[in-house]
């Protein structure tokens, strides 16, 4: 899902989602979701040049990363993941 930066507020960190989700299936096909509803929202929400531009830029560095199996998207955050759950569950 694309976002806008993270920013930290007190002790809450906040972002926006910006409708964009690349997406790779259980068969390893990947494509881009929602493009319909960026087009839209982005309309609707009057979002500023640098942002579509900054948000297209990302969606296009996180499907080249996906599709080549760069790490994260290499199956090593798994173990990360794995780590940081509570143990027992």
């Amino acid at each position: 899902d694309t976002a806008t930066p993270p920013i930290w507020r007190g002790h809450e960190l906040h972002a926006v989602a910006l409708d964009l989700d690349v997406v790779q299936g259980p068969s390893g096909r990947v494509w881009v979701d929602d493009e319909d509803e960026f087009a839209r929202h982005r309309v609707q929400h009057d979002y500023p040049d640098d942002v579509v531009r900054l948000t297209v830029a990302s969606r296009d560095r996180v499907l080249a990363a996906v599709t080549a199996g760069h790490p994260p998207f290499d199956g090593t955050a798994s173990q990360w993941l794995a780590w940081l759950s509570p143990r027992g569950q």
